[in-house]
């Protein structure tokens, strides 16, 4: 009679848990905090004299995905312009970032503009590599390049792909 007490007690408690209904609830590989390892752009259309960078970040630098479907930022190199919350989606294979409807600061690592220079209110991030010790996102991008003829200039806007590597 126990045993059926207890079976009966067990099923009882996994038919009454709450499932939660978050959004973002099946992304526990991604609620965590991230070190930004290094950033990587390239614009292949560009007339630059370069076609991207690879920047190296410092230890300290990191996005924290919450659970609260926000990331909070923080790169040095960006300073003041990288301390910020941003509203996040998650899905298996992209990562959308709320940009005007946060309460950010800057928004500077998560915008996004068009080849008109105008800005997105969000970004849409491919998710490349999601696993316990590795994070490799893929943003899109935009190098501005102004040019200047005769004290008159002009801005055009090269498309390009930001990629972010963290680690936990």
């Amino acid at each position: 009679m126990k045993k059926l007490s207890a079976l009966a007690f067990i099923i009882l408690i996994v038919a009454c848990h709450k499932k939660n209904n978050s959004a973002n609830s099946g992304n526990t590989l991604l609620q965590n905090k991230w070190t930004l390892v290094s950033r990587t752009a390239t614009f292949p259309t560009s007339p630059y004299p370069f076609d991207g960078f690879h920047e190296v970040d410092a230890p300290n630098d990191y996005f924290n995905f919450g659970k609260n479907d926000s990331v909070y930022s923080y790169v040095t190199g960006y300073l003041p312009y990288s301390v910020d919350t941003i509203f996040y989606k998650a899905s298996s294979s992209s990562i959308t970032f709320y940009v005007s409807q946060s309460q950010s600061n800057y928004a500077y690592l998560f915008e996004t503009q068009d080849t008109l220079g105008r800005f997105h209110d969000t970004t849409v991030a491919q998710i490349i590599t999601l696993n316990d010790t590795l994070l490799v996102l893929s943003f899109p991008s935009i190098e501005p390049v102004t040019t200047s003829l005769n004290g008159t200039g002009s801005t055009i806007y090269y498309p390009g792909t930001m990629i972010d590597t963290l680690k936990r």
